[in-house]
């Protein structure tokens, strides 16, 4: 696999709460410190990123249903064929290299294969999780503190030459197939999400969402409350932070925020309230990042970490100064593979 070779890089990232987004622009800057020119462009429905070939492409998304989210199967089939251009796909997810996402990327895969793409490096990133159970607060910081390291070595095994493939056995295969099968439960999950009366129309949740599920409707009445709320939001940054991009004008920035792609916040005269379609992709990202917490889940409220998810307030603690116990802290086969990823990374160093 020859990924040292000269062009552009494409990093296609489907994020919804920003742990892949994070992953990706990172990963980004690791290429231009290589040498290489990139450039990120965030996956969601219903936008047209598809329609000029790659040179180099790697795709990261975080794991959905023991799968790709519904999203990038999608961008997938609108890519343009190809010849053998190399491709890398990272896979990321709060659990890590374990049952039953073993086979989390070979949909993914073969989709790539299928247009011509070189599938010769494969691999997951562990971040945070975000999903039914938090990761606890030092293994989070751990995992973000290695995070770097962990994307310096992918890099410099593509311009090696090294190639990583897995070879999921039947039962994970299965798995993944029967894990498909939540996407239609998304949908429904999607659609009874409920709006409380705190919801001040800033229209954040429906910017923010990478399947295009939530539209802003009804009368025009949030005022000087959502004025507020936009006005305090609009003037903190949500780009990952790590990055040595800038919001605009980076060689990797076409998307800004992958917490606000498109920047800016509009008039609160143009919003009422969100309203919740069909083609829920199940990310949370809308009810973790309401700035009211005025959304709340009609169904399936397990799946939701009752404390939330952020990013960017685990970002803001520093990395634990001794080392702490993994053995510790990831018991159980729940941890299994965060304990693994995190042991890989202790091993090398």
């Amino acid at each position: 696999m020859n990924h040292n070779q000269t062009g552009p890089v494409t990093l296609a990232y489907y994020s919804g709460t920003g742990t892949t987004g994070k992953v990706a622009h990172l990963l980004a800057d690791r290429f231009e410190a290589a040498g290489a020119s990139a450039q990120c462009i965030r996956i969601r429905s219903g936008a047209d990123l598809s329609c000029q070939p790659h040179k180099r492409l790697v795709l990261l998304f975080a794991v959905h249903a023991c799968n790709a989210p519904a999203a990038v199967y999608d961008w997938l089939e609108r890519l343009p064929q190809a010849d053998g251009t190399p491709a890398l796909v990272l896979s990321v997810s709060g659990g890590g290299e374990v049952f039953p996402n073993k086979a989390c990327r070979c949909s993914a895969i073969s989709r790539l294969e299928r247009k011509g793409y070189r599938v010769d490096y494969e691999d997951m990133i562990v971040m945070p999780s975000n999903w039914i159970v938090s990761t606890r607060e030092p293994l989070a910081l751990m995992l973000l503190d290695v995070l770097p390291g962990k994307l310096d070595r992918i890099v410099r095994a593509l311009a090696q030459g090294l190639s990583k493939r897995t070879r999921p056995g039947p039962v994970d295969r299965f798995t993944s197939f029967l894990g498909e099968m939540e996407k239609a439960g998304a949908k429904s999950f999607g659609h009874r999400i409920r709006v409380s009366e705190a919801c001040t129309g800033c229209g954040l949740c429906a910017r923010n969402c990478p399947a295009g599920n939530i539209r802003m409707t009804g009368d025009q009445s949030s005022g000087q409350a959502a004025e507020s709320i936009a006005s305090s939001v609009a003037g903190k940054s949500l780009l990952p932070s790590g990055s040595s991009r800038s919001p605009e004008g980076s060689s990797h920035s076409r998307e800004g925020s992958p917490h606000c792609p498109e920047g800016s916040f509009h008039s609160p005269a143009e919003f009422s309230r969100p309203r919740f379609g069909k083609e829920c992709h199940l990310c949370l990202s809308c009810l973790y990042l309401c700035p009211v917490k005025a959304l709340t889940p009609g169904i399936g409220k397990f799946v939701v970490i009752p404390e939330g998810f952020s990013l960017s307030d685990l970002e803001k603690k520093e990395p634990p100064s001794i080392p702490w116990d993994v053995d510790e802290l990831a018991k159980g086969y729940l941890w299994s593979g965060v304990k693994k990823y995190l042991q890989e990374d202790a091993g090398r160093r």
